[in-house]
């Protein structure tokens, strides 16, 4: 993030950035301008503001296939997260390979120690912009094999000698030497590199993998490890992609590609947050009556005197389901923040008819086969819910993250739970109803 302009530094953490700053001289005063905030308390403000740096947000940008990135998942997803209760900023619930920012005076901002340690592991690559290296041109120049008007990444062998396996040494179990190699290409083509390296110990139907160019080429597509170089994809000269993986290594590669690398290896997890599938109206509803049901919600925020959690609570959408009568299987779906995963949401499916859900969806699920439930136990955090378990008649297990955990809530009912309620923010549960009333259902 450029700092350039005024900042307010009055107490630890504290950072305001003016909009449009007429210079950078402190002593100007510019009071009644517009400024972008990440620390003051919630209700100063009617809305947040972020300071997002622009290289960080490309990346982001270059992972979602559509015409237009969501930025207003991207605002609800922040909006979201806690605030760190020593210094008011926004935490993810990990480091991240974010750089440690300590001020020692309260004039310039941009005029930080960038860590108290000199020997921090990531201080070289605090300045190093991870889009722009000039190492990139270096790379493609080097590796350029000439002009190509086919796609980058055409299929092209590197060496022309053919394989031929004696049918007297074939494997019987080896059922992946039925198919043709081009077909055996294409599966590599879906693996990480070491799965492949793995499979050719046992499979010789994928010995000659490592030779085609086409192989090399996928290295560089999204999601496998060299994705992050995504400059090789645009260019038109045909590339020797085998000598590209090689010189892309960790040991060789310059400070703002190793930069580069940190970063886009964070994005996959907040993309599949932002791609969250709400199942939910976007209205608040009215929540359950207290007389007639039991509920539990996650201490999201530290609590001060006069602090009220759904003042925080910036997206808080309740959204209340009756539960079938006749359950086949419930779904649990998770969301990670960090090294932490979130429950987000459930589905219920009932024996006869279409499923029943409940808050987010997400691909990452786990489920449980019940016929009825008479409650809920459930681990809470700060943050939101860990892990749920289903009251039943016969023993269920645990869904989500329970290690560590010492404190669980317990949400039971006598004749079954009918009707359940969750509270969202924009990508996790934070509080849980449940109710044995059907007039519930109808509210």
């Amino acid at each position: 993030m450029s700092m350039c302009g005024q900042a307010s530094l009055e107490r630890p953490g504290a950072l305001v950035l003016q909009t449009m700053p007429p210079d950078n001289d402190i002593t100007n005063q510019t009071q009644d301008q517009p400024s972008f905030t990440t620390t003051e308390p919630i209700s100063m403000y009617s809305d947040r503001e972020y300071v997002i740096h622009d290289s960080c947000l490309l990346f982001l940008e270059k992972t979602v296939h559509s015409s237009s990135f969501p930025l207003r998942r991207l605002y609800e997803v922040l909006a979201s997260l806690p605030y760190s209760e020593i210094y008011q900023t926004v935490d993810w619930g990990r480091d991240h390979g974010m750089r440690d920012v300590e001020c020692e005076c309260g004039y310039d901002p941009w005029l930080v120690r960038l860590s108290p340690d000199p020997e921090h592991p990531l201080r070289p690559y605090s300045t190093f912009d991870p889009l722009r290296s000039p190492q990139v041109d270096e790379l493609l120049s080097n590796c350029a094999m000439g002009r190509s008007e086919t796609v980058p990444g055409e299929s092209s062998r590197l060496n022309t000698e053919i394989i031929t396996i004696d049918d007297g040494h074939i494997n019987p179990s080896d059922r992946f030497l039925r198919l043709p190699t081009e077909i055996c290409c294409l599966i590599a083509q879906y693996l990480p590199t070491t799965d492949v390296a793995n499979i050719r110990l046992v499979s010789r139907a994928f010995l000659s993998s490592f030779d085609h160019q086409s192989f090399w080429a996928s290295r560089f597509h999204q999601f496998h490890e060299r994705s992050w170089l995504f400059e090789a994809l645009d260019t038109k000269d045909r590339l020797d992609w085998r000598r590209l993986y090689d010189l892309t290594r960790y040991a060789l590669i310059d400070k703002h590609l190793k930069n580069r690398r940190r970063i886009w290896d964070l994005v996959p997890m907040i993309l599949g947050t932002l791609q969250l599938r709400w199942h939910g109206t976007l209205d608040r509803t009215a929540p359950m009556d207290a007389d007639h049901s039991l509920g539990v919600v996650a201490r999201c925020h530290k609590q001060r005197p006069g602090f009220d959690i759904r003042e925080v609570s910036r997206i808080h959408l309740l959204h209340k389901v009756p539960v079938p009568a006749r359950l086949s299987q419930i779904r649990v779906s998770f969301t990670k923040l960090g090294d932490a995963k979130y429950v987000c949401g459930f589905t219920f499916w009932p024996v006869d008819g279409p499923p029943c859900h409940m808050g987010y969806e997400s691909h990452d699920q786990e489920c449980v086969n019940l016929e009825c439930f008479d409650g809920i136990i459930l681990t809470t955090t700060k943050r939101g819910v860990r892990a749920v378990r289903f009251l039943s008649h016969i023993t269920t297990p645990w869904l989500g993250q329970t290690g560590g955990f010492t404190s669980y809530s317990k949400l039971s009912t006598e004749r079954g739970v009918k009707v359940i309620e969750g509270g969202f923010d924009g990508c996790k549960m934070i509080s849980l109803a449940i109710s044995e009333a059907e007039t519930e259902a109808n509210t």
